[in-house]
């Protein structure tokens, strides 16, 4: 796991691998997203590639990106927890 700070904003990065399609990535993460509390900003699936983003005004959010390759799926999510300056 990656973890920073940009612009005031902390997040993270996580990779992983799975045997999921990308469509059944990004609607995981779709519905946690939508239980958090978090609207959806942009959903994109096509053949072997879903992408999918939902983010709050204060800089919250989540961005998810899954590939489909050499029969497994590599998944990147992006999470930001808002602006440090709000939580300080």
């Amino acid at each position: 796991m990656i973890k920073s700070v940009s612009n005031g904003v902390a997040g993270s990065q996580l990779r992983f691998e799975t045997d999921d399609a990308p469509a059944a990535v990004v609607t995981f993460y779709r519905g946690r997203a939508g239980a958090a509390g978090l609207p959806e900003v942009a959903t994109l699936i096509n053949d072997g590639t879903a992408l999918f983003s939902a983010g709050a005004a204060n800089g919250a959010g989540i961005n998810v990106q899954a590939t489909a390759g050499d029969g497994k799926t590599m998944a990147v999510l992006t999470f930001s927890t808002g602006s440090v300056k709000a939580r300080l």
